[in-house]
């Protein structure tokens, strides 16, 4: 059974790397780029790097908007915990829940 394989990539060289060897495995990779609304450079600059390495490797590159939900469940959550006096470092599932909270 042949199944796809999605690497996380970040636009730098590590995760392409990654993303090009794991491509020499098997032909089934694509890459995934998570916005979070806080990166320091133009999300449409960074995509359009991505997009382009991916091209050159022959990988497809999606680009996956995390910045509403990045902001509530990590930076709001870290925000009000913080405030109250609060500093646990809690786990954020990237994976739908029937909840909004964080895990």
């Amino acid at each position: 059974m042949n199944r796809s394989i999605a690497v996380a990539v970040s636009g730098g060289v590590d995760s392409m790397v990654a993303a090009h060897l794991l491509k020499q495995e098997t032909p089934e990779v694509f890459a995934i780029h998570f916005r979070t609304g806080f990166e320091t450079e133009p999300s449409d600059r960074i995509l359009r790097r991505i997009q382009s390495i991916g091209e050159q490797l022959g990988i497809p590159v999606h680009l996956i908007d995390l910045s509403a939900d990045f902001k509530r469940q990590v930076v709001d959550y870290f925000a009000t915990t913080y405030l109250s006096g609060e500093t646990r470092i809690h786990a954020w599932s990237a994976t739908p829940s029937s909840s909004s909270e964080p895990c």
